[in-house]
């Protein structure tokens, strides 16, 4: 976090609001199907589908190291138990990694 002491409270009085908005985004929470032969995914969808994801965890991540005490038990039992059962589908549509180190692109192999 910043080195002001203000932005960091100004920060905090957002992270739960911030956190409901990434958890319960259409995108985050909508089924996207697995990949077969006959009716692969959109792309697009994908796409929204692992920026959700990442924002979930970067979520995770402040909650923990910054969040208060009753945020980093919440997001221990049961925002991370949903980041796993949300990214357990992207395997299954295209072999995806998180982070890349080129901001802004998706890097894409097939499984």
């Amino acid at each position: 976090m910043s080195p002001d002491p203000q932005d960091n409270n100004d920060a905090r009085t957002w992270f739960n609001c911030v956190e409901e908005m990434v958890f319960t985004d259409d995108d985050f929470c909508s089924d996207v199907e697995p990949t077969n032969d006959s009716f692969p995914p959109s792309v697009l969808a994908s796409w929204r589908k692992l920026q959700a994801l990442q924002a979930s965890y970067i979520v995770c991540l402040y909650q923990n190291w910054e969040g208060t005490d009753a945020s980093k038990r919440r997001i221990r039992r049961h925002r991370f138990g949903t980041i796993v059962s949300v990214g357990s589908i992207l395997p299954r549509l295209r072999g995806f990694v998180l982070f890349t180190d080129k901001p802004g692109r998706l890097q894409e192999t097939l499984v």
